[in-house]
């Protein structure tokens, strides 16, 4: 059954990730790809914008939509950190990198728990590729970092 709260608060927080997400990708291409700490600062500052978005979005009280929301929340903060690290070359900002890779890793193993704690598990099959993939692909990157 079509329940217009429920929806409506999803398909707000969803496009507002998006968002952030597209004016990230817009602002990063006019960087130029040696501009290793402007980068990182543009990913900073994604990240807190992803950071206000999941705020507002923590009072939301239906549970099946504020998971959904932090599986989201979770996958975008993955692909922001897992695109800067990718961008920076090895021996630059080490100690720097070490962290971010873990953190991206910790926000991978989030979604994949979320996923495997899923209730009802038949609806895992619906929940959007995106969420899995961004796992995916953080840790399997993560035996080659």
């Amino acid at each position: 059954m079509f329940d217009k709260d429920h929806d409506d608060a999803q398909l707000m927080f969803q496009a507002r990730v998006m968002r952030n997400l597209r004016i990230w990708r817009s602002r990063r291409a006019q960087l130029g790809p040696a501009d290793h700490s402007r980068h990182r600062r543009l990913a900073k500052e994604t990240l807190q914008r992803l950071d206000h978005c999941h705020a507002e979005f923590e009072q939301e009280e239906d549970e099946s939509v504020h998971r959904l929301a932090l599986m989201t929340y979770c996958c975008a903060r993955c692909f922001v950190n897992f695109v800067w690290i990718k961008s920076v070359p090895p021996g630059e900002s080490e100690r720097l990198q070490r962290a971010t890779k873990q953190t991206t890793l910790d926000e991978a193993t989030e979604v994949l728990e979320h996923v495997s704690n899923w209730t009802p598990r038949e609806d895992v099959g619906s929940l959007p590729t995106w969420h899995l993939s961004v796992s995916r692909d953080t840790c399997q990157a993560y035996t080659s970092w």
